[in-house]
């Protein structure tokens, strides 16, 4: 074991996985570490970051343990559906959305928007969500 969660803390893995988020997301890049080792820092804040930005870390639940995927990364007619929904969404063309930002880093906020509002995540921020 890798890491541990004091007593007064309470975590759930399938609660984070079956809602599209991956491994690497908190433990990195395990699958090219020689010796696995922290290398994220799991604490308090760090937890609060990620459900205060959940589009930042939410990927297809088909992805979740190709731990190399990245929204940039998947097939452009994959994306299109993306962009088309939070285009929508925005009230604005396709071509406005692409160009609005950088395209890698937009890319996962497209993607996660879409998934965040298609599984209705609502990642909870109060103290009780993970100290009982």
């Amino acid at each position: 074991q890798i890491h541990e969660t004091p007593d007064y803390a309470y975590f759930n893995h399938s609660a984070h996985v079956n809602r599209g988020v991956s491994c690497v997301e908190c433990h990195g890049q395990v699958n090219e570490m020689q010796v696995v080792s922290h290398s994220k820092p799991l604490s308090m804040s760090f937890c609060l970051d990620c459900h205060r930005n959940v589009e930042s870390h939410l990927r297809p639940l088909d992805q979740i343990t190709n731990l190399d995927w990245t929204a940039h990364g998947m097939e452009e007619k994959d994306r299109e559906a993306f962009y088309a929904y939070v285009a929508g969404k925005a009230g604005k063309s396709v071509d406005e959305l692409k160009s609005s930002a950088e395209a890698s880093e937009f890319d996962q906020q497209v993607v996660g928007a879409y998934l965040k509002d298609l599984w209705k995540v609502s990642p909870p921020q109060d103290c009780a969500a993970c100290h009982r």
